[in-house]
């Protein structure tokens, strides 16, 4: 039987078109906006305030420069139907090479290249939601605090393996942060920190914030 050589490629591609709708749902059209076009959820900075990285509800997260506000990369990943994709939270990390983005919906958490937009590492998480995510002062652990639960899970940058996990925090959390010597503060529903030492030893809750200008 003879095949016509010249249909080949046109096959492939539609039968790889077919599989990643099999796996993802069906393309999602977008705009390629300069700017946001829903509402900013996260800001993040580097050490050195070089760079800004916001997050936002239109599925995407952007790199700009902080003396100039130019746009320098924007960042798409995971994209569905209605919420799914949506990005709640985003961090940039210390030296600002690198981007963490945990898409709603998506259960898992990326890391990007900050400046090429090419994934890096990647792995699952069971939370569909990621309500804040932050690297830490020194750019080797990631947390990441679960928005529709009350937990927190701490990860190796370098492999993306879990350092630490803590399900039980009674309440649930509205924002988690390091301070500059490592150490991991969780703000809870109540107004109550729950802190965890650099090695993510559980400390004491506390009643007040503890990042005073000279404490942050």
């Amino acid at each position: 039987m003879k095949t016509n050589v010249l249909l080949l490629p046109t096959f492939i591609l539609l039968f790889n078109f077919q599989m990643l709708a099999q796996k993802y749902g069906d393309p999602v059209l977008t705009l390629n906006s300069p700017m946001h076009t829903a509402v900013i959820t996260n800001l993040s900075t580097d050490a050195d305030s070089k760079y800004v990285l916001t997050s936002s509800k239109d599925k995407t997260a952007k790199l700009w420069s902080a003396s100039t506000g130019k746009l320098l990369q924007t960042y798409r990943l995971y994209m569905g139907q209605g919420i799914l994709g949506e990005q709640l939270a985003a961090a940039l990390s210390p030296d600002g090479t690198m981007v963490a983005l945990a898409p709603m919906g998506c259960k898992c958490v990326n890391l990007l290249d900050a400046q090429t937009g090419v994934l890096v590492r990647a792995r699952s998480v069971e939370v569909s939601s990621v309500k804040d995510i932050e690297f830490s002062p020194d750019g080797k652990f990631l947390a990441m605090a679960s928005d529709l639960g009350e937990s927190i899970m701490v990860l190796e940058t370098a492999t993306l393996k879990t350092v630490n996990e803590d399900r039980d925090l009674g309440q649930a959390i509205i924002d988690l942060a390091f301070d500059k010597n490592g150490r991991l503060f969780i703000l809870d529903r109540k107004g109550r920190y729950t802190v965890y030492t650099p090695d993510f030893k559980k400390e004491d809750k506390l009643k007040a914030s503890p990042f005073s200008p000279p404490s942050r």
